[in-house]
């Protein structure tokens, strides 16, 4: 394990000579074509270039050092690490298992490199299940949260407080250095295990086999104030194995204060949502999220529970700000409430005002059914005892072949309006629901890039060579759209394995939409985990960087 490593990354001001050649598709689903770009090969195969044009308004370019081949990326968060005002990254890789940070740095000319420098890794973060950057300590300094689905040691059952041996997960937070100056040093971040959050869980595979964050033990964290005092609040799912007796809980982490936060036995788990300990026939819970929900100033947990046979897409009412209505009871206590039920499995969501009314929707992506939809956000929405009403449920997006994996909502198109990108079987397509004949009607789709142009079901060991990943999807057989056409027509194209079986040749598990650049555009930060070959080598964290108003600039 490498305990640091610094290497600055070059965008420099040539890329901007490349928008040339980059083919805008916004509007134009079935046209994908290539760029052009050329490749190099060795003898070895494919020497894979991350920087260039890309099948959209898009230019790729890499974050992480190109020679160094930290492997596995799973998850990439942002925030300003080192207060300059720029924003950073935070990456978590779970084969190589490094936590990385990626300062971004400007010259006088103000182009962009990235610092990289690796803040821990292996014991006690083997497997990361999700990341969130906040000033968990009030200090003016932000802090980095790792939800750790196997820290590779051996923890202690929650119940019992005797030691175990397996899959233990738990959550560290690593406290930002005062001096922006040691923020470069690792061991100037002081860090803490909470001591409350080791549960033994089910992680799944090994570290070299690297499951998904969403699969198994802790699954999901969201950051943000629930209470009102003592700054940013966590909450977090998990799905405990072993000792802990299969219990499936969703749990409120209460920050403690300023002088509490760095303590680890301050930090303890408040459940909202708990499963029977011990049913054998308990159902994960995978995703998390906040919102204010029912419009009453709080902030409200949505959770997704794909197998649930009712509500497998939740809401809990947060009770801080307490208004009585005719749409919950008002006793001071946490109500779970319906937002949907996706038969084909709810997994992973994300929010948003989609149709622009006021009220947050969720975005729900079904691996089993291919699908992404939506549900739309409730005028007066209800939690138990009061009544169960679902909300309306829209279809975003419906793939043929490909398996849809990574979600994220904002407006990358830079008109108003929320898009969708998706990642699906090693390709990036956004969807703008303003081309449809109106937002509640299939939106069309656009492709970005795609790592697996030739598409194919077969296992990454009969893949002859790699796909050009070149920063384009360099296609020369112009593939169908992976999705299926909203008149409802049937259409032929390239096919991949689901998420995460094996059989997929590139896996995009985690899509960030943010202004990185600081430029009014909002951009992608992608994790690519390529699986051809070894599985070890040319693995990326991308910035797609939105070039919309530089290619409209006189």
């Amino acid at each position: 394990m490498k305990s640091r490593s610094t290497t600055r990354i070059a965008i420099g001001a040539l890329l901007l000579t490349v928008l040339a050649a980059v083919i805008i598709a916004a509007g134009c689903a079935n046209t994908f074509t290539s760029s052009g770009a050329s490749e190099q090969t060795t003898l070895t195969g494919t020497t894979l270039r991350n920087t260039g044009p890309t099948q959209s308004f898009f230019t790729a370019v890499q974050v992480d050092p190109r020679s160094e081949d930290s492997a596995g990326p799973q998850v990439v968060v942002a925030g300003d690490l080192d207060g300059d005002g720029l924003l950073d990254l935070v990456s978590g890789w779970n084969q190589s298992q490094p936590l990385q940070i990626h300062l971004q740095r400007r010259d006088e000319r103000n182009n962009i490199t990235f610092e990289t420098v690796t803040l821990a890794g292996n014991i006690p973060i083997a497997l990361i299940a999700d990341l969130a950057v906040a000033d968990f300590d009030s200090d003016g300094h932000n802090d980095i949260a790792v939800l750790v689905k196997d820290t590779g040691d051996t923890g202690l059952c929650r119940m019992t407080g005797q030691p175990v041996s397996g899959s233990t997960g738990a959550i560290v937070i690593y406290y930002g250095p005062a001096d922006a100056r040691d923020v470069t040093n690792p061991l100037a971040w002081v860090d803490v295990q909470l001591m409350n959050s080791f549960v033994q869980g089910s992680a799944g595979a090994s570290g070299s086999e690297a499951v998904l964050p969403e699969d198994g033990g802790y699954t999901a964290v969201a950051v943000g104030d629930l209470d009102g005092v003592n700054g940013p609040d966590m909450v977090v799912t998990f799905n405990a194995g072993g000792c802990d007796g299969n219990l499936r809980e969703v749990d409120a982490y209460y920050n403690p204060g300023s002088a509490g936060a760095r303590r680890s036995g301050e930090w303890t788990p408040t459940p909202l949502f708990q499963g029977i300990p011990g049913d054998p026939n308990a159902i994960t819970i995978k995703d998390v999220a906040l919102a204010d929900i029912d419009r009453d100033g709080d902030l409200d947990v949505l959770t997704t529970i794909p197998g649930a046979n009712a509500r497998n897409v939740s809401w809990f009412r947060n009770p801080q700000l307490d208004a009585p209505d005719d749409f919950h009871i008002s006793d001071g206590e946490w109500h779970m409430g319906v937002i949907g039920q996706i038969s084909s499995g709810a997994d992973v969501l994300a929010v948003g005002d989609i149709d622009q009314d006021g009220i947050v929707d969720v975005a729900i992506r079904s691996t089993t059914g291919l699908l992404i939809q939506w549900l739309k956000g409730a005028q007066f929405p209800t939690t138990e005892p009061v009544r169960s009403i679902p909300w309306h449920v829209f279809t975003l997006a419906e793939f043929r072949d490909r398996a849809p994996e990574a979600l994220a909502l904002g407006d990358v198109s830079d008109d108003g309006r929320i898009d969708a990108v998706v990642s699906a079987g090693g390709a990036i397509v956004w969807f703008n629901g303003r081309s449809a004949a109106n937002v509640y009607d299939p939106w069309a789709e656009n492709l970005i890039v795609d790592e697996n142009p030739g598409g194919g079901t077969a296992s990454a060991a009969s893949i002859p060579s790699p796909p050009p990943t070149n920063g384009n999807s360099a296609n020369a057989n112009g593939s169908a759209p992976t999705t299926q056409p909203a008149s409802g027509g049937t259409t032929t194209g390239p096919t991949s394995g689901s998420a995460g079986s094996g059989s997929v040749a590139t896996l995009i598990n985690a899509l960030l939409i943010v202004d990185l650049d600081g430029d009014g555009d909002r951009d992608i930060i992608a994790t690519l985990d390529r699986r051809q070959g070894s599985g070890l080598t040319n693995d990326a964290l991308i910035w797609y960087r939105n070039d919309l108003r530089a290619l409209a600039a006189p």
